[in-house]
């Protein structure tokens, strides 16, 4: 779909920095943080988090709790649908 085509051109782009880039997808967000981005000790596996779909659906007394014990930066990023690249 055109929203993997997204993620994956951003996976490429940070992997050909030097990231080790994890992708994960699901709903809710929180539920992914909780399984994903900590390993069986409770430590945060990532060093920063690039969110696309965040915004959508989240409860804030789950989602922000997680985010602060991940203690990593977090970047909101957004998709612009309807314009070409040169707009």
């Amino acid at each position: 779909s055109g929203q993997l085509k997204v993620v994956r051109a951003i996976v490429d782009a940070l992997e050909a920095r030097g990231f080790n880039v994890a992708a994960t997808v699901g709903y809710p967000a929180d539920t992914q943080i909780a399984r994903y981005y900590f390993d069986p000790a409770g430590r945060p596996r990532v060093e920063a988090v690039v969110a696309l779909a965040m915004k959508f659906g989240n409860v804030p007394e789950k989602i922000v709790p997680l985010l602060e014990r991940l203690g990593v930066p977090v970047v909101n990023a957004i998709t612009l649908y309807g314009k070409s690249q040169a707009d």
